[in-house]
């Protein structure tokens, strides 16, 4: 009997940002179209490509920003910043990989200074390919599961809330958490996360190790943590800060999770 192995589809998105012809000197967002032929289902790969025809048709640097959403499309987390389409000479062309490997949700944003300004012929462009992923292994996404507050004190553990698949087979096969963090500026360091696992949702036990990467800085932290052994049928990510760690308002932390069955 001939076994029939699914192909990831792969699609592409042209201009899913509308440039003016021309734009005069001012402060502006262009708001892209949302992407999502994959999110209910195989949702994964992600790259984007930006060009310009004549990129001395650019006054200043016109920056380009990606968003990801986990929650359909009700929050955007702002995950990188790209600074390709600047005045100069020439017509770039650049293919970027995403930060995120699994991407339910994506939108771009076209964002000027005070000085932004476009020039007839800049022929500037945005695109976006999205690749299914793993067509035939069902997923369900957990969106801002950490259970934060607007700030953690010191000395404080938060367990976040228990996410679970309900299907029929024993353990989830692969968990990926993606974490934020909205300013890093916000952070005192020594706030720590992992994640926890259960077959009952009484009794829980660590699947990962302490993770270090939301840490006192400047911008956006964003990063994925895939965790394939020590899971039961519920996991949780638990967030800690020691005696000197803290998260101060307006930190955005968050943590999505992503189940695999």
């Amino acid at each position: 009997m001939a076994v029939i192995c699914p192909i990831d589809r792969v699609i592409i998105h042209s201009d899913v940002i509308t440039f003016p012809a021309t734009k005069s000197a001012a402060a502006a967002t262009i708001t892209g179209d949302a992407k999502y032929d994959y999110e209910s289902y195989a949702f994964g790969k992600s790259e984007v490509l930006v060009r310009a025809t004549d990129d001395s048709k650019i006054t200043d640097t016109l920056t380009i920003k990606l968003y990801i959403s986990y929650d359909g499309g009700t929050t955007w987390l702002n995950i990188a910043d790209y600074s390709d389409l600047a005045n100069g000479s020439g017509d770039p062309v650049e293919a970027i990989k995403t930060p995120a490997s699994y991407v339910p949700r994506l939108r771009l944003d076209a964002v000027f200074d005070g000085t932004g300004a476009l020039a007839a012929g800049h022929g500037c462009g945005v695109d976006v390919r999205l690749e299914e992923d793993n067509a035939y292994i069902p997923r369900k996404i957990f969106a801002d599961v950490g259970g934060l507050g607007a700030t953690l004190a010191n000395s404080t553990t938060v367990n976040g809330t228990s996410c679970y698949i309900p299907s029929t087979i024993d353990v989830l096969k692969k968990v990926v958490v993606a974490s934020y963090c909205a300013d890093a500026s916000k952070v005192t360091d020594n706030v720590t996360w992992k994640v926890q696992s259960s077959y009952d949702a009484t009794n829980w036990f660590d699947a990962s190790a302490a993770q270090t990467n939301i840490a006192n800085g400047s911008g956006v932290i964003f990063g994925e943590l895939a965790v394939e052994t020590k899971l039961g049928k519920y996991v949780r990510v638990v967030t800690t800060s020691d005696g000197t760690g803290a998260l101060a308002s307006g930190h955005g932390v968050q943590f999505n999770v992503i189940g695999y069955y």
